[in-house]
């Protein structure tokens, strides 16, 4: 894939002027998730031979959902290759022990995620939220007419009537074309324009 990226950079450079400054970069980045993906590949390959003669040893038929699911989880290694590999050997896979396995450590990460970060936003923003529903509008439009529900000031947040010139705070919207920072995505920067 590493090869064709230069090709997809001139395809797209209209659309993504950016591309073509970045293109050596976009080339050693696919490149190395190659080799890395590659690396991956050799380590489960040699654990699949091994569970796939383990398997066939013991006169079973089905790989256990728990081994498809620690190869996946452990090592990366694809699900659907080792589906192939299992059809050549005469092998099923346990899908639904897999999927249990997999809503099982969904479950574990939501359980160990609930509350981080939950000390770390001000209580005023916190009663705040939970009382207001905001209208999210991206993807909808660029721009909208929005009533201000509170303006915030400082690293509390307290409420305030409103910011002084040359002062920084935030202000919630009951309706907001701007997507807000989430899964690590930076949330969109814009302009407040009042009306009379």
């Amino acid at each position: 894939m590493a090869k064709v990226t230069r090709r997809v950079g001139e395809l797209m450079q209209d659309a993504y002027p950016d591309l073509a400054d970045a293109q050596e970069h976009v080339a050693r980045v696919t490149l190395a998730e190659e080799e890395r993906f590659g690396h991956t590949l050799r380590i489960g390959m040699r654990l699949v031979d091994s569970l796939v003669a383990e398997q066939k040893a013991q006169g079973r038929l089905t790989i256990p959902g728990t081994e498809i699911f620690r190869l996946y989880d452990t090592y990366g290694f694809p699900v659907d290759l080792l589906r192939d590999i299992g059809t050549d050997h005469g092998l099923r896979l346990d899908e639904s022990g897999f999927e249990q396995a997999m809503a099982e450590q969904r479950t574990r990460a939501r359980e160990s995620w609930v509350g981080s970060g939950e000390a770390e936003v001000p209580a005023s923003l916190r009663d705040l939220t939970g009382s207001v529903k905001v209208e999210g509008l991206w993807h909808t439009t660029l721009a909208a007419d929005a009533r201000v529900i509170a303006v915030l000031l400082g690293e509390d947040q307290r409420p305030v009537e409103a910011l002084a010139e040359g002062t920084t705070g935030d202000v919630v919207l009951e309706r907001t074309p701007f997507y807000p920072e989430a899964g690590g995505q930076v949330g969109d920067a814009g302009t407040l324009w009042p009306t009379d």
